[in-house]
């Protein structure tokens, strides 16, 4: 058995025990359980949400949210402009949120991680070519990269998700690279060279494993950002069109109401941004467990 066998069968259960720990706790506890019931939400809305999302009632237009009203409307967070349930509005809206952003961070983190681990491990040439890609598009802000592709292409789901992958895949790559970098130089990957191993079989075998914790943490924080990005292009009237639910949507549409309903773009405010709390809050308990530098 070599020596990065033994320590990397060594390291495993500290790195569970660790695991186990961060998930224990109580901020962590939280979080996993909205993110499980925003999944729910996503995946069967219909299951969860009280009413139909896309059904108009002029009787409950701008109703207000039960605990602000003595009158029963069946609204639980009240109606919007056109008298839509914005709780059901909100729970298909999450379907909508998370298939946009993970679709977008998969390829983002697919592309970004080839292209890293093959500039990192190879340099030269390769290595140059793929920095000065990472450079060019680090050059314009990643949400005026977005909106003129988006523009230009059109704004349907499918669009969407690869217009934001494609724009955010060197940030996958810069970390990833990076993280080749430190590991290539480590004594079992010379040793894995001296013994003949290819250079595929030390990628797959060493290398990628041992740089699988940075990019699980990063991925956590990446998946805000899009929400962030997708939300942004919804309330500027260029990411998913209506009828279709969105939060970003239903914050645009609200804020033209606001004093006459507040409510229509407050929640869908608060689902954001609570949504983007929670996936850093186990982004950084993930970071605390996976790194060893921060491993007590």
């Amino acid at each position: 058995m070599s020596d990065a066998t033994v320590a990397s069968a060594v390291a495993m259960p500290r790195r569970a025990s660790a695991l186990l720990r961060e998930l224990r706790r109580p901020t962590v506890l939280v979080s996993l359980t909205f993110l499980a019931l925003l999944v729910a939400c996503a995946l069967v809305p219909g299951l969860i949400a009280p009413a139909d999302p896309y059904k108009q009632s002029l009787i409950h237009r701008f109703a207000k949210p039960l605990f602000l009203t003595d009158r029963a409307s069946g609204y639980l967070l009240g109606g919007d402009q056109v008298g839509r349930d914005i709780l059901s509005r909100m729970i298909y809206g999450a379907r909508m949120t998370l298939l946009i952003s993970l679709g977008a961070v998969a390829i983002a983190g697919s592309l970004g991680t080839l292209l890293g681990v093959v500039a990192g491990y190879f340099g030269g040439w390769i290595d140059s070519i793929v920095l000065r890609l990472i450079d060019m598009l680090l050059a314009f802000p990643i949400i005026l990269l977005v909106i003129a592709l988006v523009t230009v292409v059109g704004s349907s789901v499918p669009s969407l998700i690869l217009i934001m992958g494609l724009a955010s895949w060197p940030q996958f790559a810069r970390i990833t690279r990076s993280s080749v970098l430190q590991v290539k130089m480590l004594d079992y990957i010379e040793s894995a060279r001296a013994i003949g191993s290819s250079s595929r079989r030390i990628l797959l075998a060493h290398v990628v494993p041992n740089i699988l914790s940075a990019l699980i943490v990063f991925t956590t924080f990446e998946i805000s950002r899009m929400i962030l990005i997708e939300a942004t292009l919804s309330f500027l009237g260029i990411g998913v069109q209506p009828p279709a639910p969105t939060w970003g949507g239903m914050i645009s549409e609200g804020q033209q109401y606001l004093y006459m309903s507040w409510y229509a773009s407050f929640f869908p405010g608060i689902a954001i941004a609570t949504t983007i709390l929670m996936f850093n809050t186990l982004g950084d308990a993930l970071r605390d467990a996976l790194d060893p530098r921060m491993s007590t």
